[in-house]
């Protein structure tokens, strides 16, 4: 800004082009503040972000850019649901779930990960077309869930620990005062489009290319884009593709269709 490049290029060099700022990640965070301070000086600015993470902005930073925004997440990527908020909901519920057990953990993780007969378990998904091997797994995990949390332990040792964690988390919020995290709520900015992973390709095929790949690929699965605002990714999901779903050449995959 001090040497007036950008005012050399754009209005000198080559006037009937326009300003547009990209980045992924951390970068699409960076750009989309970056656009506030050059917005009133190139007018014509477009942001297109990628993934950014979701504790960007505050509501009104995030929404008011929306008209020169758009923002990319693919289906379950973990980075635009990352908050300290998300953060300490997800430490909770676990912790909670982990107090509530009272069965072997490892039948819930062998049914989660293997499914039915040495199968690849729901958070793999289905090996075809065919989702009723996965609708299976996912019920069978429910029911023994289900069937753990019918009987609360209410007096452990465990539990007890938990709730004096607990106890002293809440104290130092209330210390904190005003800078509570769980009173600072942040957001991924502009217009957000959403790629929601809606189907999966049967075939030898795709199976080789997902083993070849390590499941880092989307290749044989289909994605539909839907509008969503701003506050809906405020859960952590997660599932196997929860990091790979962050890849930037997922992302370029499926925008390339």
């Amino acid at each position: 800004r001090r040497h007036g490049l950008l005012e050399k290029l754009l209005e000198d060099d080559y006037p009937s082009y326009e300003l547009r700022l990209v980045g992924h990640s951390l970068g699409a965070g960076v750009c989309t503040l970056l656009s506030y301070i050059l917005k009133s000086k190139f007018p014509t600015l477009k942001v297109f972000g990628y993934s950014p993470p979701g504790c960007t902005m505050t509501w009104d930073l995030a929404t008011n850019c929306e008209p020169w925004t758009t923002t990319f997440v693919l289906d379950n990527d973990i980075v635009p649901r990352l908050s300290v908020l998300a953060l300490e909901d997800l430490r909770d519920e676990v912790l909670e779930l982990i107090s509530r057990v009272k069965v072997s953990k490892y039948k819930v993780f062998e049914t989660f990960f293997r499914g039915r007969d040495g199968r690849r378990g729901c958070v793999f998904g289905s090996e075809g077309a065919n989702y009723d091997f996965y609708d299976d797994d996912l019920d069978d995990l429910t029911h023994i869930i289900q069937g753990i949390l019918d009987d609360i332990p209410h007096d452990t040792l465990y539990s007890r620990q938990v709730q004096e964690f607990l106890q002293i988390q809440d104290a130092r919020k209330e210390a904190r005062g005003e800078t509570n995290s769980r009173r600072i709520r942040l957001f991924p900015p502009g217009r957000m489009i959403h790629l929601v992973k809606t189907g999966e390709e049967g075939g030898c095929g795709h199976l080789l290319t997902k083993c070849i790949t390590c499941c880092t690929s989307n290749s044989g699965f289909f994605y539909t884009p839907v509008y969503i605002s701003n506050d809906d990714l405020d859960e952590i999901v997660v599932n196997g593709t929860m990091g790979t779903d962050h890849f930037i050449d997922r992302i370029h995959d499926e925008l390339q269709k």
